[in-house]
């Protein structure tokens, strides 16, 4: 009979080196999306609230991130400024349950980003801005928050968060054990 005996440690008794081979094992098995499907719902119920259809989306770190929404109602896509800002109030969408900052839709964070366009239209309209335009707005500001999700999630410091929470075990130099 043979023993053999290996020494596990936890992700902050290892050496710098060994942490950034542990971290890159996390990324490796974690894309940073975890919340991805948080964001598209979002994205979907935000669009049936305002009556929008996306034409075409995509998020990612590796590549050209887009989407494109527009109006269901071509009558709305062209108004501007004092019209566009009361077509919104008229209709309720500057009533407090939306834009009081507690995620309406989901009751995830991504709502916010899609509203925070609406808010800042609302408390000081662009008279040059059409309607169709703020919501594209509401969706580059969407689609900029969930790019910035991913990339925090694959940071050294959110990775480092994920693997003490997991309490993962390694090898000495950085192996998963």
């Amino acid at each position: 009979m043979r023993t053999i005996s290996i020494n596990l440690y936890q992700f902050e008794e290892l050496s710098d080196a060994a942490k950034d081979k542990a971290r890159d094992w996390f990324r490796s098995v974690d894309d940073g999306d975890a919340w991805g499907y948080e964001w598209q719902d979002s994205l979907k119920l935000f669009c049936e609230y305002f009556s929008l259809t996306t034409d075409s989306w995509e998020v990612s770190t590796h590549a050209y991130s887009h989407c494109k929404v527009t109006a269901r109602d071509d009558d709305i896509e062209n108004l501007t400024g004092l019209r566009a800002w009361k077509w919104l109030a008229n209709n309720g969408h500057f009533k407090p349950e939306l834009l009081s900052g507690n995620c309406p839709f989901t009751g995830y964070c991504g709502d916010e980003d899609l509203l925070d366009p609406i808010r800042t239209f609302r408390d000081k309209p662009d008279l040059e801005l059409t309607l169709g335009e703020l919501f594209q707005q509401c969706a580059d500001a969407w689609v900029k928050a969930w790019v910035a999700d991913m990339e925090y999630a694959r940071s050294d410091e959110a990775v480092s968060e994920n693997i003490l929470a997991n309490e993962y075990e390694f090898h000495g130099n950085g192996n998963r054990a």
